[in-house]
């Protein structure tokens, strides 16, 4: 996907009255977790896979950046990143889009 592809992509995603808040609600839906379960500094799998997620589809479908997210979750920039490669990987296996 090049440049002009992607930022038509946020531009669609946006359009529909996706943000954050709603990410967040789907996210919670997925792995059956409260907000601030998502939002805790626990390492237990359910949580990490949950907040990848989260962060491969803020940073990837909304467009936020990865200091933006981090500064939201408390975690460093090279976190965000990371988790958005898991993210990634997550989205595949579960088969999951945020978009349906």
């Amino acid at each position: 996907m090049n440049a002009g592809q992607f930022l038509e992509r946020i531009y669609e995603i946006k359009s529909q009255g996706y943000n954050i808040e709603k990410v967040e609600n789907w996210v919670m839906e997925i792995f059956g977790l409260e907000r601030d379960v998502i939002y805790s500094k626990g390492r237990r799998k359910i949580q990490v896979a949950a907040r990848s997620l989260l962060c491969y589809w803020a940073v990837r479908e909304l467009g936020l950046t990865a200091t933006e997210l981090a500064k939201r979750l408390g975690v460093t920039q090279p976190a965000v990143s990371y988790a958005v490669s898991r993210g990634k990987r997550i989205a595949k296996e579960r088969n999951c889009r945020l978009v349906l």
